[in-house]
């Protein structure tokens, strides 16, 4: 007689997580590395804690999977960028590679300096 939540990827304005780390990133005009062949379905806090919230006053019980869509590192490092319009970025799609990680893509601010 339980209500589990599973989730993935949860991300806000607050805190370390994924938004954050690329949004400090994109402020301090650094290189990204984010893989086009590593998928997550991120979810919002904010829509985390409504999901919850509806479920626990239905007094609902089970397994409860909580999401986002399904989208890759590098399609959502793009989104947060193109969102924030923090600064002009460009972006250069890449896989995953070798036995851990590669290299990956890389979406940078234009004026970044190596």
């Amino acid at each position: 007689n339980y209500a589990i939540f599973r989730t993935s990827g949860i991300y806000s304005f607050f805190g370390n997580n994924f938004l954050t780390f690329i949004l400090n990133k994109l402020k301090k005009n650094e290189a990204i590395n984010a893989f086009t062949n590593i998928y997550n379905s991120p979810a919002y806090i904010k829509d985390l804690a409504e999901n919850i919230s509806r479920i626990i006053k239905k007094d609902k019980k089970g397994i409860f999977h909580i999401a986002g869509e399904k989208i890759n590192r590098y399609d959502f490092s793009k989104k947060i960028a193109e969102i924030a319009t923090i600064t002009p970025y460009e972006a250069t799609p890449d896989g995953c590679r070798g036995e851990v990680w590669g290299s990956g893509s890389i979406i940078r601010a234009k004026n970044h300096k190596e």
